[in-house]
């Protein structure tokens, strides 16, 4: 579970992202959204998502190996 985890979490950004776009109102697409920014703001958070998972993965690693 700990490599599928991963993939179900970028699975899932994913597809709310494509449900959100693909809205037949166009409610996503004001001029209050710079397409640009929206964009690097999504990849931003999957990277710190990522970046996170990693952190975390160490830390417990670390304190798991100490326990031992």
């Amino acid at each position: 579970m700990g490599r599928l985890s991963p993939y179900i979490f970028f699975l899932l950004a994913i597809l709310a992202f494509g449900m959100i776009a693909l809205q037949p109102d166009e409610s996503w697409q004001t001029e209050q959204v710079n397409m640009v920014d929206a964009v690097l703001i999504t990849v931003g958070v999957l990277i710190g998502a990522h970046v996170l998972r990693k952190v975390g993965q160490a830390v417990y690693k670390r304190w798991k190996d100490r326990q031992e």
